[in-house]
């Protein structure tokens, strides 16, 4: 990572930047005995976000953000106004913005269960996740329990309810008609692919976009 900043301050010489390094999602590597990144689990959600250039300060920023933060941080960069894009739901990732500490992140995910497909969604904000997967809620302290086993909702009721309200409150979750639309979609897009899968299969089209590298001749970049 440091060779790649230094090569990219290399092309921008004294001028302002902005260079940010982030990964897009984690992996669950086998915990829970599950494989692959689609879980609403911090090791599937969380990944590494280094910032540096003009005007970023040495230092670790404890306050989560999610994706649509950096997204949001850029388009503020660039001279963009909230009035402008304001069907994007982030908050610009700026220490002194008064809307970034205690703000909710909004995850959701299409999964499918039995051969149905739903959809997830979970919110953070601070130490607490909020999740809801058909109908069933789960709240975690991550602070306390960091590996999400003790759901709130079952061991203090009492306090779950708190965060769900304030989550819901938020807007961080969908109503029931946003998500059976969302469904149809998903649907649909599988249906699509399956049927461009079965063709392809079929007619073996010819892959003109395709570059064929003869053996020995890919090799490590000079540096």
């Amino acid at each position: 990572m440091g060779l790649l900043y230094d090569r990219f301050r290399r092309g921008r010489g004294d001028k302002n930047h902005r260079f940010f390094y982030l990964s897009d999602h984690g992996e669950q590597l086998g915990r829970r005995k599950i494989f692959g990144k689609q879980t609403l689990y911090e090791h599937a959600l969380r990944v590494p976000f280094v910032a540096a250039g003009t005007g970023i300060p040495e230092g670790i920023c404890r306050d989560p953000i999610g994706l649509l933060d950096i997204s949001r941080t850029l388009l503020s960069i660039a001279g963009e106004s909230d009035d402008v894009s304001d069907w994007h739901r982030g908050t610009a990732a700026d220490p002194g913005n008064p809307n970034l500490a205690g703000h909710w992140i909004r995850i959701q995910q299409m999964l499918e269960r039995d051969g149905e497909k739903f959809l997830a969604e979970a919110a953070v904000c601070g130490r607490y996740k909020v999740m809801r997967a058909q109908g069933v809620w789960h709240v975690y302290d991550l602070e306390t329990d960091g590996e999400e086993t003790r759901n709130l909702a079952e061991v203090c009721p009492d306090r779950a309810k708190a965060q769900i309200r304030e989550a819901v409150e938020a807007g961080c979750f969908l109503e029931k008609q946003e998500i059976e639309s969302l469904i149809r979609q998903e649907r649909k897009v599988c249906n699509r692919q399956k049927r461009l899968k079965a063709w392809g299969k079929a007619v073996r089209p010819k892959e003109w976009a395709a570059v064929a590298f003869s053996p020995g001749t890919v090799r490590e970049p000079i540096r």
